[in-house]
């Protein structure tokens, strides 16, 4: 889950998807979408490429490296929960930092805080899940199964901000 983790966390489409809305964002502030909706849609289409391959990859993982069944099923929800938590704290950060002044694509996807700390965390939760893995003596379900409780409280923290602050926030944020 380490490696997995990192690589799915290196850059969700979440982490710029506001940025390359650009100084166009004011159609969506202007439109009847709802809120839940325009974030919604951002984290369908991470989800789409990113839950999508993660749940391929760690079934065919397991199948490759005969994980017992139990170890396999937490990891297929553990790749499951960092996918959906990467597209989620990708779109938190660019809700908190809209890179929305730039002159071409390039500098919204590659110049903004959002997708450096998304980069950033990255590593973090590599090394994090790494340790975790080398430093801790249990069982392997055991250690599946404290991740996976970490990742469900992490999903649950930033959907809920993206929910009921993200829309506040934006707003504030992209005024200026």
């Amino acid at each position: 889950p380490m490696i997995m983790s990192f690589f799915l966390m290196l850059s969700p489409t979440t982490a710029c998807s506001i940025a390359v809305e650009g100084k166009g964002l004011w159609i969506y502030k202007t439109s009847p979408i709802k809120p839940k909706d325009f974030f919604m849609a951002k984290l369908l289409l991470n989800a789409i490429f990113y839950v999508s391959a993660s749940l391929l990859l760690s079934i065919v993982m397991s199948i490759v490296l005969e994980i017992e069944f139990i170890v396999s099923l937490l990891f297929v929800v553990l790749s499951v929960l960092i996918a959906s938590f990467s597209g989620a704290f990708g779109l938190f950060a660019n809700i908190l930092f809209p890179h929305l002044s730039w002159e071409n694509e390039s500098q919204a996807v590659k110049q903004g805080i959002a997708v450096l700390l998304t980069v950033l965390s990255s590593f973090l939760f590599g090394a994090l899940f790494f340790i975790c893995a080398y430093y801790i003596e249990i069982s392997a379900v055991w250690l599946f199964l404290i991740e996976v409780i970490f990742m469900l409280i992490l999903n649950v923290v930033f959907y809920a901000l993206i929910f009921t602050k993200g829309d506040k926030i934006l707003y504030k944020r992209s005024k200026n």
